[in-house]
């Protein structure tokens, strides 16, 4: 995925974790937001912008 893919994915499932009744899966979708937001990270640490 793109960095831009990857930070759309992100904001989806953060929005998407705000509207789960249930807290268990509320979490578990923010925890695979959070790793999202990790693999951006790194990208962008590593100079990686276009892929």
């Amino acid at each position: 995925m793109t960095i831009e893919q990857l930070q759309r994915r992100y904001h989806w499932l953060k929005y998407e974790a705000d509207f789960i009744a249930d807290a268990q899966q509320a979490h578990v979708i923010s925890e695979q937001a959070n790793q999202v937001m990790a693999e951006i990270k790194q990208r962008l640490a590593a100079g990686d912008v276009n892929s």
